[in-house]
Order: structure tokens, then C-alpha cells, then sequence
């Protein structure tokens, strides 16, 4: 079975922090997301909307709540987890293609996807259009999921490069979204390990579209906890004109060492902090009223010591007087000569050619960066085609919201 490895190890909760923004031109944020505890383990969704306000809206919100919903309903149901997340982006597809038949209004209408599962140590996932997923580890960034667009289609043949891409005028159409154009033959689950100190970065194409893969790499490599890094490439994003509706969501696990209370960095769902709670409030309070209890107590049989020892000096005062007149005084040590090793031994705590201690740890050894392939777990012949290929058919789904009917 693909969800039983032989291997296990402790698990922190997982650190999460999430934002969207309809942008600096686009009235209206056509972006869904969403974030849900399963039995199958923690979902990540990412979807942006096409087709029109109203069509584009619905399509990514649909997306967001069959793919969660799915999920949710059959989390117990013992099936492997990538056919579970592969069932409920074919549900999403559904439930938008049925909604866009049966509203006149909502004709055309579509949304990308990209899904993620984690359950320790594997994730799963698998998307549609270009909503991308990021993996950052071990100090590299990978981008694990490939654009389903026709940008990349060109890329892929040799017919443009990266640099052309920005005034390429046809880097807004994708060929594969949700909404009744998708074909099975070409969806594939990924699978791949992961470890404590991974990151996985979703977004939309409103992200991608202004911030550079080595922006995003900057940013995730900093210290900063998962919020400070979302705020920081929203800011990016609308920094860069904001051309579009930018959603980002951020899944760190915690490195290895991390206690459960470092971890509870972990944002809500609506991105607040969650409250402290009270059972840690309790045992701070229990600690400072135990360090006051020993204080006081430590200060009284202090004073309590300084009374005996003033009422036994009097008593034997005339003693001491008497033995110290009967008794001749004695001269005093002198001083060891100056650079002598006696001298040097008691400054420095330790004898001529003698070595000091050691004042910090060897050096870490140094570890290469090697990067993480995900393996694919559901690949099937593909036998139909794809049906938003260019290359099969004459109409390519292009990202205008402008233009009902037209995914976007």
C-alpha cells in the first residue's frame, strides 16, 4: 500500500500562514483557497477562477469546496491518498461543469487547481492550469508542479525562452482547467517524501506573474516565521503592479528539535494567531509563584545564618582576645614573584604551556544541495487525448476575465 512505510518518527503540527488580494487592477478577487485537517492528513487548495466576475468567482470557490468536501466525506474510506486527491479534482471538474450547464451566466466558466496532501512523511499532489506548487528544502527552491499552459507548451518545443515570456501574447491561455476539460489519461498524482525544515509554497498565477522563482527562493529562506513570509510576498506581488488576484499559502514543517510550543507559531485558517492556551498561562504562573516561595525562603535562613553566627562571635569574644595575645602572630605569605608560574597559574588557571579551554565546536560539515524528484503514483495511457491540447483542438481556454465564456 502506498500510505504504510516501514518508518516512523514524531510529528509537530504543522506550521501554516495564507493570504489573498485582488490586486491593483482587477476590481473583484476571482481566488479561492483553502486549508482542512482530514484523517488523510492536512489539504491545501489553490484555485483561480475564469470566466467572466460572476463566472470566474464561482468556478474557483466550487473548486475549493468539492476538492475539500470530497476529501473530507472519503478521508476514511482506506483509499490510497493519491487516488483520493486524483477522485476529488475530477469532482471539482464535475460540480463546475454541471453549475456552468444549468446557469446561462456561468457558461464558459472554469478554474485552475493545485491540491496538496500532507500526511508525515509523504505528500501528494496534482494540479491543473498554472497554479503552482513550490517545494523549498535543504536551501534549494523546486518548482514541482509544471504550468499547464500554453507558455510552457512553447517553452517545451524551443519556440520561445524564459526571457521572451513577459511580451509573449499568449502567456494568459492554459490548456487544461477545471469545468469539464479535463481528460483522466493525462492527470497524474505526484508523490514525494518529506522531511522536518520543508516548505511548500501554493499560489496563483498572480504571484508568478511578478515575483521571480529566486524572489520567492529569498524569501523562504529567510528566518522569518510563515506569516512574516506570506506578508512579505504579497507585498512583493502588489509591489510589482499587482496585475492580477494573488493568492499565497505557506505549509512548514517544523525542523527537527522544534518543541511543541515553538511550533504553535501555526496560524488559524483566517490567518490570526491563535490564543495561547490557558494550561500555558497556568504553568508560567506556577513557576513564578515557586520562584518567589524559594527566594523568601533562602532570604530567611540567610538572616536566620547571620544571627546565630553574630550571637556565638560575642559570646567567645574575650576567648579569641586572650589566644590572640598568648599566641604570636604570624607573618604574613608574600606574594609570589611577578611572572612567576604561581602568579601566572592563579590568573589564568593554568601552568606555562598548558592550554587554554576550548571556546566553541569544530566546524559543521558542509552539505550539497541535491534536489528531490517526486515520483509519479497514477499515470494512465493516454488514450482520448487531451482535450484542451492546442495541437487537438482548434479553441485553447485563455484567462480573460472580460469575456464570459472564455476561462480565464
Amino acid at each position: 500500500m502506498t500510505n504504510t512505510l516501514p518508518r516512523k518518527k514524531k510529528t509537530y503540527p504543522i506550521q501554516v500562514a495564507q493570504a489573498t488580494h485582488p490586486g491593483l487592477v482587477r476590481e473583484r478577487n476571482e481566488d479561492s483557497h483553502g486549508w482542512f485537517s482530514t484523517a488523510a492528513g492536512e489539504l491545501f487548495v489553490v484555485a483561480d477562477g475564469m470566466g467572466g466576475h460572476a463566472g470566474g468567482e464561482t468556478a474557483s470557490r466550487l473548486a475549493v469546496e468539492s476538492v475539500s468536501g470530497y476529501v473530507l466525506e472519503n478521508a476514511e474510506s482506506g483509499r490510497p491518498p493519491s487516488d483520493l486527491i486524483k477522485e476529488a479534482l475530477f469532482a471539482a471538474d464535475k460540480a463546475i461543469s454541471d453549475a456552468a450547464r444549468e446557469e446561462l451566466p456561468l457558461r464558459g466558466m472554469g478554474s485552475t487547481a493545485a491540491i496538496l496532501l500532507v500526511k508525515e512523511p509523504l505528500a501528494w499532489f496534482i494540479h491543473a492550469g498554472d497554479s503552482r506548487i513550490y517545494l523549498y528544502a535543504d536551501g534549494l527552491l523546486q518548482r514541482i508542479t509544471k504550468d499547464h499552459s500554453l507558455v510552457q507548451l512553447m517553452m517545451d518545443m524551443g519556440e520561445i525562452s524564459p526571457e521572451e515570456v513577459p511580451n509573449f501574447e499568449g502567456r494568459s491561455v492554459i490548456t487544461r482547467s477545471l469545468g469539464g476539460n479535463l481528460n483522466a489519461g493525462t492527470m497524474e498524482v505526484m508523490e514525494m517524501d518529506c522531511y522536518p525544515g520543508d516548505q511548500f509554497l501554493l499560489c496563483s498565477d498572480g504571484l508568478t506573474a511578478t515575483v521571480s522563482d529566486d524572489g520567492i527562493g529569498e524569501v523562504l529562506a529567510s528566518v522569518a516565521t510563515v506569516r512574516d513570509k506570506v506578508e512579505r510576498l504579497m507585498e512583493m506581488a502588489l509591489k510589482g503592479g499587482g496585475i492580477d488576484n494573488v493568492t499565497v499559502q505557506l505549509a512548514a514543517i517544523p525542523p527537527s528539535g522544534t518543541t511543541i510550543d515553538q511550533s504553535a507559531e501555526e496560524l488559524s485558517r483566517d490567518g490570526s494567531k491563535p490564543e495561547k492556551p490557558i494550561s500555558g498561562y497556568l504553568g508560567l504562573i506556577t513557576i513564578l509563584v515557586l520562584g518567589i516561595l524559594m527566594g523568601s525562603l533562602g532570604t530567611f535562613f540567610y538572616l536566620k545564618s547571620l544571627r546565630n553566627a553574630a550571637g556565638t562571635h560575642g559570646k567567645g569574644a574575650a576567648t579569641v582576645a586572650g589566644k590572640a595575645a598568648s599566641s604570636p602572630t604570624p607573618s604574613p605569605t608574600p606574594p609570589p614573584p611577578p611572572g612567576s608560574t604561581e602568579e601566572r597559574t592563579k590568573l589564568f588557571g593554568r601552568k606555562p604551556g598548558g592550554s587554554l579551554p576550548a571556546t566553541g565546536a569544530a566546524p559543521a560539515a558542509k552539505t550539497e544541495k541535491t534536489r528531490r524528484t517526486p515520483k509519479t503514483r497514477d499515470k494512465t495511457p493516454d488514450k482520448t487525448g487531451d482535450k484542451n491540447d492546442p495541437a487537438a483542438k482548434d479553441e485553447v481556454p485563455e484567462k480573460d476575465d472580460s469575456a464570459p465564456g472564455l476561462p480565464g
